[in-house]
């Protein structure tokens, strides 16, 4: 599995290793203002909309192979997932929007991989 892994991060165009640098850091920030309480100014509206333009692209497929779009999309998924139930237990509470947003990516990720799955019988 994990050379299969480091293939598919070889085989990413040098654009797309960016992307997911980028969407880390932002997942990272997201984090960040979960676990202290923060999540609500300008800055986050920043954050949530470069989030969602990057997930939206590996969601279309961009220059991706279909191993490496559904590897990175369930990534995505499943930390947006371990963030959602952070946020569930975040005292005082985070901004809705932070969270709307990621159960969208949640329910995008869950999705996608559902009609990845038809695709393959």
């Amino acid at each position: 599995m994990r050379e299969k892994l480091l293939r598919i991060r070889e085989a990413l165009p040098l654009p797309d290793r960016l992307l997911l640098l980028f969407m880390a850091a932002l997942m990272a920030q997201t984090a960040l203002g979960i676990a202290l309480g923060g999540g609500s100014g300008a800055v986050d509206v920043i954050v949530r909309t470069a989030m969602a333009s990057i997930f939206g692209y590996f969601l279309s497929g961009g220059r991706l192979s279909a191993s490496a779009r559904i590897v990175i999309v369930a990534g995505v998924g499943l930390c947006s997932l371990a963030m959602l139930l952070l946020l569930l237990s975040a005292a005082p509470p985070v901004s809705d929007a932070v969270g709307s947003q990621l159960r969208d990516f949640v329910s995008g990720a869950v999705g996608f991989l559902i009609s990845r799955g038809e695709e393959e019988k």
